[in-house]
């Protein structure tokens, strides 16, 4: 678990520097006003997630399946959630912070799903 904690850390450190990065080319920085608190969501999200579908992989393996797909669910959920709050709170700059929430979402969910593979592979080999 420590060494996922590493990688996410790593992984979201250098999507920070990119948005970084990309906010000093872009005009009226765009992307690190509307998505600089986002990184903190994903990570938390998706380290919970991990978290939860290891404990289930080690001791109800068989319900795995269910139990990922419910994680999903209640993912899209938070994340609904969190696009409500920002549409209601903040509205100006809205097709920015869509844009990045959905580059976020599937970089974040890319990055669990093939990390996820790794352990059910291993638990299948035991």
């Amino acid at each position: 678990m420590r060494r996922f904690f590493i990688r996410l850390l790593i992984f979201s450190l250098v999507l920070v520097l990119l948005a970084f990065l990309l906010d000093l080319v872009l005009p009226d920085h765009l992307i690190l006003s509307a998505v600089s608190w986002l990184f903190i969501v994903f990570f938390v999200v998706t380290f919970a997630v991990h978290w939860i579908m290891l404990s289930i992989l080690k001791y109800k393996p068989e319900r795995f399946v269910s139990f990922f797909m419910l994680a999903t669910v209640v993912k899209l959920v938070i994340y609904i959630i969190v696009i409500l709050v920002y549409v209601f709170i903040k509205q100006e700059e809205l097709l920015s912070f869509i844009l990045a929430f959905f580059i976020l979402y599937i970089l974040y969910t890319g990055f669990e799903v093939y990390s996820i593979l790794g352990h059910t592979k291993n638990a299948k080999q035991k």
